[in-house]
């Protein structure tokens, strides 16, 4: 099983579905679990709701797994705005 906070976002979205390709069971923790939609029909996936200020949903994120693929940023300011990429 591999956890991946963050899995929503379009970098996220392409590690979930290269996991999901190659047959790993992942486990996605996402603030809206609508975004995961498109991957609805694939067994290996569990999505669930949170992020990282919430302890319960990291613990359900992170409970039996062996490597964790960590999509999530940080939180964006006026300056990190400014100098994204």
């Amino acid at each position: 099983m591999v956890p991946s906070p963050g899995a929503s976002g379009c970098t996220g979205k392409l590690v979930v579905a290269n996991a999901l390709q190659r047959g790993w069971a992942v486990q996605a923790m996402v603030r809206r679990p609508e975004t995961m939609d498109n991957f609805a029909n694939n067994d290996n996936l569990t999505v669930i709701q949170g992020d990282f200020p919430n302890q319960t949903a990291i613990q359900a994120t992170m409970r039996d797994t062996t490597h964790v693929m960590c999509c999530a940023r940080g939180p964006q300011t006026p300056h990190s705005a400014s100098h994204h990429i």
